[in-house]
């Protein structure tokens, strides 16, 4: 793991600070047992290690309580702010023409009924199964708002739908209907399946080479598409076997998309081949294919986690794994200064975040170290609200002034547009993707 010096101070700052502290304290309990006399100078040098440790420690102090707290009794994400009672349902979606596979998704919705509850649900298993016209016949809209829009969510690589469960409720608490899928290498192999496609296995990121490197960037243009597609099926289909009620309701040809991770990527890709998708956020995924090349050309925001941007060092790399990688990191960095810098775009960091704080995996008890740099109800609060300015400004032309913020009104966010994080540390990869890619 490469980190920058504030990284590492904001990491372990705290713990080299404790160790100062209690080998200074116990140095004077020793000399306290044995009765000895200190000099002047130890005396000095151990007041001057005890306040370099409260430096280090005492800033740190509340947020390392806290995760202290945490790792008794780990931390429960919180419940929808919005103003509407939400319901979850998983419902199968079978072809109307009979050709492909039926398709699970979750939705998350507003909900007209009295025993709805503001939750999300926890998990595809834990929500009920039922089929798109049962769904249709027993459950309605709320009837706060006349039109709702809909969100589609992709999760991470080998995923599952309710990855980002918490979210996905938040935002239908504000009015939108969200529907998640699995990720495609959950689904199960069709018969006439090609291999690699439709697996149990998920899709590896192999850079132990120059061809490794090209086949992964090759297999994951391939993955994004054919789950994008599998994505804009599920719209398809909820519009076919919509309800009157909710067809009438529901903005089919206004669609935002939003992915963690390798959804991102998903997300950008059916932003480019389908004009339905109107908006695309991107929650700290990599970019393949023409997203990243600067095909996407929707309103577009991407969150990023703290990774530093990689230098001569890594892209020179003798070892593969780490010069390749960095490589590809350089490209997805160099293709989010182009689309950030465009009208419409934005991009924000997010300081002493990593890769899971970007979905519920954060709240998770295998997260905990992540705990004691950030609050994960800070990060979640961060990812919510600029998720719901963003797509309350591109899908229901209802502009939310914290995008233009600058700086930020969240701690421990930058903005990127025009950044000297994007503009100064990527371009600096040599090696050219395939003609195969461009």
């Amino acid at each position: 793991m490469y980190l920058r010096f504030d990284q590492l101070l904001d990491w372990f700052g705290w713990v080299v600070g404790a160790l100062i502290i209690m080998m200074a304290i116990a140095g004077l309990v020793l000399a306290y047992l044995l009765a000895r006399s200190l000099s002047m100078f130890t005396i000095g040098v151990f007041a001057i290690a005890l306040g370099v440790g409260c430096l280090l420690f005492l800033p740190a102090a509340p947020r390392v309580t806290r995760a202290l707290l945490w790792l008794v009794a780990p931390p429960t994400p919180p419940g929808p702010s919005g103003p509407l009672p939400t319901e979850t349902v998983s419902i199968i979606m079978p072809s109307s023409t009979g050709e492909g596979a039926p398709i699970v998704a979750q939705i998350w919705f507003p909900s007209s009924s009295e025993s709805a509850k503001s939750a999300p649900g926890s998990s595809p298993g834990s929500t009920p199964l039922l089929t798109c016209a049962d769904f249709m016949r027993t459950r309605d809209l709320s009837n706060a708002r006349p039109h709702y829009s809909i969100l589609l969510y992709a999760p991470s690589n080998n995923g599952t739908r309710d990855q980002s469960t918490w979210t996905n409720a938040e935002l239908a608490s504000h009015g939108y209907v969200v529907a998640a899928i699995d990720d495609i290498d959950q689904d199960p192999p069709l018969p006439d399946s090609k291999a690699g496609e439709n697996s149990a296995e998920p899709m590896t990121f192999d850079f132990s080479s120059a061809e490794a490197y090209e086949e992964t960037q090759r297999l994951g243009a391939d993955k994004a598409r054919r789950q994008a597609e599998k994505a804009l099926t599920v719209l398809d289909r909820l519009q076919a076997c919509a309800s009157a009620n909710w067809r009438d309701r529901l903005q089919f040809d206004r669609v935002g998309f939003f992915g963690f991770s390798f959804g991102g990527a998903t997300a950008a890709e059916a932003g480019i081949i389908d004009p339905r998708v109107i908006a695309v956020a991107n929650l700290d995924g990599w970019l393949f294919g023409p997203a990243l090349t600067g095909a996407l050309l929707k309103p577009y925001l991407f969150l990023i986690e703290d990774e530093p941007v990689p230098g001569p060092k890594r892209l020179e790399s003798p070892d593969p794994d780490v010069r390749y990688y960095a490589i590809l990191q350089d490209r997805f960095l160099q293709a989010h200064k182009r689309l950030v810098d465009r009208p419409d775009n934005y991009g924000f960091m997010l300081r002493g975040s990593r890769h899971e704080s970007f979905s519920d995996e954060v709240f998770g008890a295998a997260y905990y170290k992540t705990w004691f740099v950030l609050d994960p109800y800070h990060i979640k609060s961060i990812r919510d609200s600029y998720l719901l300015a963003f797509f309350d400004t591109y899908v229901r032309n209802e502009p939310a002034p914290l995008l233009l913020q600058s700086p930020s009104p969240f701690a421990k966010v930058e903005v990127l547009k025009s950044n000297q994080y994007l503009l100064d540390g990527s371009g600096q990869a040599e090696v050219q993707p395939s003609a195969s890619l461009r």
